[in-house]
């Protein structure tokens, strides 16, 4: 007789076996991705050969702040029009986010909102802080560079690393003297007093803070 299987073994394996695929998968992924340092570098290029050498840059990401703007909804869309559109939208959200959530509870992680924002945006409607969002969110990776005399947007694309593909720059959101805010810590502020809050990765973060310091204290 063939050795006896327990009722745990046929899970066991299936949970090893989807392991190690995720894993195949995970290291596929990140074979075609292009090095960040890599695209960083060739984001401040394109600003300084456009612009000028940039004080500061930021890699963004996607941008998808919450809006708190008189007639927008949380996600920016405008109170009031695509009203059909939204209900259903409501309907596939609430649903994706409960099994998504299922999903990171069975795998070990916490519960969390899949649909959740990153950063504020605030302003009356119109104010340059909204236009200036509105231009960005479209990015699949944004890098927010400034300097003295300008700020700017670019959206480096798709981070795949494919020779032949390689997506080229895109100016989203361009400003000059006088127009455009003053970017501290996080925090975009126009003279209208619009701002845009971001949130950094603790990379970013720490780069941040560091080209701070070599500003102040100088070669």
């Amino acid at each position: 007789m063939g050795k006896e299987r327990k009722p745990g073994d046929l899970d066991r394996r299936m949970a090893s076996s989807v392991d190690r695929m995720s894993q195949r998968v995970d290291a596929y992924t990140a074979s075609l991705k292009r090095p960040h340092e890599e695209i960083r570098q060739q984001v401040r290029a394109f600003a300084a050969g456009n612009w000028g050498e940039p004080a500061g840059m930021v890699h963004l990401g996607e941008v998808a702040p919450s809006y708190r703007v008189p007639g927008r909804r949380d996600d920016g869309t405008v109170k009031g029009k695509k009203l059909i559109r939204r209900f259903f939208w409501n309907i596939t959200r609430g649903v994706f986010g409960v099994i998504a959530n299922i999903f990171a509870l069975a795998n070990g992680g916490g519960a969390g909102n899949v649909f959740s924002r990153s950063g504020t945006v605030s302003g009356a409607e119109g104010s340059q802080a909204v236009r200036f969002v509105d231009a960005a969110r479209p990015a699949k990776s944004a890098w927010l560079v400034y300097a003295a005399s300008y700020v700017a947007v670019i959206d480096s694309g798709s981070d795949v690393r494919d020779p032949k593909n390689i997506p080229p720059l895109i100016v989203l959101w361009h400003a000059g003297q006088p127009h455009i805010p003053r970017v501290m810590r996080g925090v975009a502020t126009w003279a209208d007093g619009s701002e845009f809050r971001y949130v950094p990765t603790p990379e970013e973060a720490q780069r941040a803070a560091q080209e701070r310091r070599d500003r102040l204290h100088g070669p």
